[in-house]
């Protein structure tokens, strides 16, 4: 697969953008607050805390409630600051959120791999899982190491994205935030600005078991950031800290949002 396969594989799953609430079109689901892993590049490379924190099925019920409620039908992942499958229940939770969302166009799942078996792929698959991206960070053999376990599990429902690359090359990675199309879901239902603020310190007070989609979505706090961001202005913390680049996903959305502002 090429490096940028997911972002490829994101794009061919994005649905059109015509009205504001449309431009929401993916929820990343932080399920745990664990890794087994130090890389690098990550913030659990340079002293991020593990934490046991684990995301309740009240909350997952949440979550396929309040989306249920605004007919959501777009991307969903498992992702965010840990490795999902330390979850102890992450197959249930999955099932959880996709039986209120029978429809969904994408719904996947971002691990490392380190716990991944012929019978989890099977699990996840089985509890709607549609894509399971597996993060390669070891060496090449890794890839075919997977390649092997998905056939043998009879699946081509996954992706294989090479990060085992050095830092002259940036791990393989393509580092974006997505925050004017995306929702960022915490293990407590909390809602993150982005999914590359690890210290929680762009949004305060919005949960998913408290609030509706559209509370959260359009709330003050979101469209303050907006305006300033769709000005390139980072002004704001924690995006004054911040060089990540905000132009690889989310296009459609920002132009919706940049045509209604005021409105």
């Amino acid at each position: 697969m090429p490096r940028d396969a997911i972002h490829a594989y994101r794009e061919d799953h994005e649905q059109p953008v015509n009205i504001l609430t449309d431009a929401l079109q993916s929820i990343e689901i932080n399920p745990v607050e664990l890794c087994n892993r130090k890389c690098d590049f990550c913030p659990r490379g340079h002293d991020y805390k593990n934490s046991a924190l684990f995301m309740h099925d009240k909350t997952a019920h949440a979550i396929g409630q309040k989306l249920q409620n605004i007919k959501y039908t777009k991307g969903i992942s498992f992702c965010g600051f840990g490795e999902p499958l330390m979850h102890h229940s992450i197959i249930e939770l999955a099932k959880i959120v996709k039986s209120y969302l029978p429809s969904l166009s994408r719904y996947d799942i971002i691990t490392n791999g380190d716990f991944l078996s012929v019978g989890k792929i099977h699990d996840l698959l089985s509890a709607g899982i549609q894509c399971i991206i597996v993060n390669l960070y070891d060496d090449e053999d890794q890839k075919y190491y997977f390649k092997q376990m998905f056939e043998q599990a009879n699946t081509d429902k996954y992706l294989l994205r090479h990060h085992y690359y050095g830092p002259e090359e940036n791990y393989g990675l393509t580092i974006n935030n997505r925050a004017g199309s995306v929702a960022v879901i915490d293990w407590d239902g909390g809602i993150i600005l982005c999914p590359q603020d690890w210290e929680r310190r762009g949004i305060q007070g919005l949960n998913i078991n408290e609030h509706t989609i559209n509370e959260i979505w359009f709330s003050k706090q979101f469209a303050k950031f907006r305006a300033k961001l769709s000005k390139a202005d980072r002004s704001l913390t924690p995006c004054n800290e911040c060089d990540i680049a905000g132009n690889i996903h989310g296009l459609n959305s920002f132009k919706v949002f940049v045509d209604n502002e005021g409105s």
